[in-house]
């Protein structure tokens, strides 16, 4: 081979090396645009996601503002307080009727006391008096017994007692020889 030849040569092998390396790019250009269409579809997503997360923290926020003004308003501002005021006061009436409930209940057991007391002082009267007043030997003496009020009494022996408005009691009273 010449000079000559070896520079054609030469020559040759530079076009295609030039070839070959605008091939590589073209090549290496398709990989990055095709990396760069990656990272813009990856990018569109993210600030999608990221503005549809903004969104939904827009709305949180309003949410939070639209609550806090509807508990200022003047039907709920005082809501707790006036919650506690109503169950102090419900819990002092039930407690206030049971209060109520026992001390009923001790009254009448004090009156029942009272009233058995009574009725065994006139049952004495009576019978002191009937032993001095009646001479007959057929009957010793007289005496008047109550009954429960839920015990039915014989005809003829039943007498009402009005106590209150709210409740009656009835004293079934019948005397005995």
């Amino acid at each position: 081979m010449t000079l000559k030849q070896n520079y054609e040569h030469v020559e040759k092998l530079k076009a295609e090396l030039d070839e070959k390396k605008k091939l590589l790019e073209q090549t290496k250009n398709r990989g990055v645009a095709n990396e760069r269409r990656e990272q813009a579809l990856k990018h569109q997503q993210m600030s999608a996601k990221m503005n549809k997360d903004l969104g939904q923290k827009n709305q949180i926020i309003n949410q939070i503002r639209d609550l806090k003004n509807e508990l200022n308003e003047k039907t709920l501002a005082n809501a707790e307080k006036e919650y506690v005021e109503k169950f102090v006061r419900k819990t002092v009436y039930e407690k206030t009727q049971q209060d109520v409930r026992k001390y009923r209940a001790v009254l009448d057991s004090a009156i029942m006391t009272f009233h058995a007391k009574r009725m065994q002082t006139i049952n004495n009267l009576l019978k002191k008096y009937w032993t001095e007043i009646y001479k007959g030997n057929d009957i010793d003496s007289i005496q008047i017994r109550t009954d429960n009020a839920d015990t039915v009494p014989g005809a003829g022996q039943k007498v009402k007692i009005d106590t209150g408005k709210a409740t009656r009691k009835v004293y079934n009273y019948r005397y005995v020889i």
